[in-house]
This record gives structure tokens, sequence and C-alpha cells, in this order.
């Protein structure tokens, strides 16, 4: 019933306001899109250009292997009983070298990362150091609109001690010691990062993210990914090149594939469908793309796929379990799953 309401309110507003305004304004409207997709295709080609770069110049290094790895949903947008959710992130990761937090979801901003750290029972002492996928304010909880963005941690995981906290693009923080990643690098506690992966977003410009990864014992690399702004492919590349006789064994987070729908609206907009694309307005990932991402997670032969809801609509999830010649879990809030 709420989902009806959502949607008709949206078609409303779209048929008495929107429409209008767009047909008022074309002459205006129609030359900046026009000016705006030229300009963004140049964008693109130059962010394909900074990618390669930093993939060619990566060196390959060893990792050091990790006995375990339990890896703790803190936000998702799926939830156990008695958790919350909401389409955000926030993962903790232990190993026998250590632990990570990686992302805070909406942090300050929303209790939903703090209502469900309170009840996994993870203490602030328990987190060596944090990592932050990308500067969105699902995964960092940084404000939205404004020019210099800052970290705030949440009380119930600060300390009086500022730890390291890995990111990849320049930022500032009260509570941490950032460290800007300009390439890959050991981060510590049995991690790596793939240093920053740019992607082009059509009307939010472009965005740094980067991805964790792993080696498990008589196992192979365990890649986790924050939204997958810069596509699983581009990512993996770069995995290949950083450790580059290893099975890709497990790959974990987001693929951002909201084809049908978005998780996150705001008066019926599907935001994720429109801003968190790379594509030119009004193209959106389609299914088409999803089959070429299938095609390629199958030629790498990974054995397990552990993908977050929040980026990714059921449809593709669906689509993904089906295709993909893997084992298939849909990440839970509340849930911690041994890799």
């Amino acid at each position: 019933m709420v989902a009806r309401l959502t949607t008709r309110i949206f078609h409303l507003w779209w048929w008495t306001s929107y429409l209008p305004a767009l047909i008022i304004s074309s002459p205006i409207i129609l030359p900046y899109l026009f000016l705006k997709n030229y300009q963004f295709k140049k964008r693109i080609q130059r962010t394909n250009q900074q990618n390669n770069i930093r993939i060619n110049s990566a060196v390959p290094f060893e990792i050091e292997e990790i006995e375990f790895l339990n890896l703790s949903v803190i936000v998702d947008f799926y939830f156990q009983e008695g958790y919350k959710g909401n389409p955000a992130v926030s993962y903790y990761l232990e190993t026998n070298k250590g632990s990570l937090l990686m992302d805070i979801g909406f942090g300050n901003q929303n209790p939903v990362f703090s209502f469900n750290v309170n009840k996994i029972g993870l203490f602030e002492k328990q987190i060596d150091k944090f990592i932050f996928s990308h500067l969105h304010s699902d995964h960092a909880g940084v404000s939205v609109g404004k020019k210099e963005k800052e970290i705030s941690l949440p009380d119930i995981v600060k300390t009086t001690n500022k730890r390291s906290a890995y990111v990849p693009e320049f930022c500032t923080s009260d509570d941490l010691k950032i460290i800007v990643t300009t390439k890959p690098m050991v981060i510590g506690s049995g991690f790596a990062t793939t240093g920053p992966l740019r992607r082009e977003l059509f009307y939010l410009n472009n965005i740094e993210e980067q991805a964790i990864i792993t080696k498990i014992r008589n196992k192979g690399i365990l890649i986790l990914t924050g939204c997958g702004h810069p596509t699983i492919e581009v990512i993996v590349k770069m995995v290949k090149k950083m450790v580059p006789n290893e099975p890709i064994y497990a790959i974990v987070g987001g693929l951002h594939f909201p084809i049908s729908e978005s998780r996150g609206k705001i008066w019926g907009v599907p935001f994720q469908q429109v801003l968190g694309t790379g594509k030119p307005f009004p193209k959106k990932i389609t299914l088409k793309d999803l089959s070429k991402t299938i095609k390629f997670l199958n030629s790498i032969k990974v054995k397990k796929l552990l993908l977050s809801a929040h980026d990714t609509c059921d449809k593709a999830l669906k689509l993904l379990e089906e295709g993909v010649e893997a084992k298939f879990t849909v990440l839970r809030a509340g849930n911690t799953y041994i890799l």
C-alpha cells in the first residue's frame, strides 16, 4: 500500500509539476543536456584512460595469507529479525591477523548503524582500523552537498585514540587518522586495497572508490566492494595485476545494478537509477549490462558470490543467482559469514 501510494505521488508530481516545467524550459534544458552529454563522453574517455594508467602501473606483490575471515554485516538493505536495515553498507571483518570496519552506512545521519552495532555486540576496542570504500553518504556518513567532506564516527565506535582510516580521496575527520590511498597497498590485518578506481556519474561528476582484497589459505582471493561503481570488471582487472597468479575465490559486496527499482527513493524518485549510473541522460543500467557481467563472473570462475541488496534490485539479484555458476548469497544485516 505504501509503495503504491509513493508511486502515485511520483506520477502526480511528474504530470502536474515536472513535465509542464520541462516543456516550458525545454529551450534551455535541451541545449544544456546536449552539452552535458558531450562533456560526459569526454569525461568517460579521460576516466577510462586514468584507470588504465593506474592498473598498468600497479606492481604485483605478495599478500600475506589469512587462516579465516569472519564477515559480520552491520548495515545493509536486508536484515535478520531483531536488526534494522536501510540502503547503506557497513561490514566488520575479523581475521587471525586483526580486524577492520569497512564503511559506516549513514553514520550519524541515521540510527541503524548504532542500533545494529549494539545489537551484534561489537565494541569499539575490537576495531583495529577503518577503511572507506568511497565518500558517499550511505557508506561514509558524509553530509551531502558539502565541498569539504568530513567523516564523523558515531559515538558507539569512537575511542580517545585516533585509529587509522584508509580513504580513496581527501577528507577530514576529528575522530580518525586519515590515510589517503593513491595506489594498491597493504593496509594490515591481512588486507590490501586496490587503491582508488574512478567512475564518472552523469549528475554527480566522478567518484573514487577502492575495494579490499585478502588471500584465504587454500582458497584464493576474496574481493570486497562497497558499491562497485567502477564495475567489477575494472576492479578484477586491478586485482589480477596485484596478485596475478591467484584464483578469485569470492566476491562480496555491491555490484550496483538498480535495473528495475532503486532502494532509496525520495518522493518516489528512483535516485539510484538516475543519479548513480555511469550512463548519459536518459540511459539507465540495463539487463544487457547485467548479462555481460554474469558472463564475466563465470569467465573468472568465482566460487562464491555474496551480494549486497543496497544498490542492486531484486530482479538483478535473481538473475545473478540463476546465471552465475557460483554459490550465491544475499547479505543480511545481523548475519556473520564464515569465509
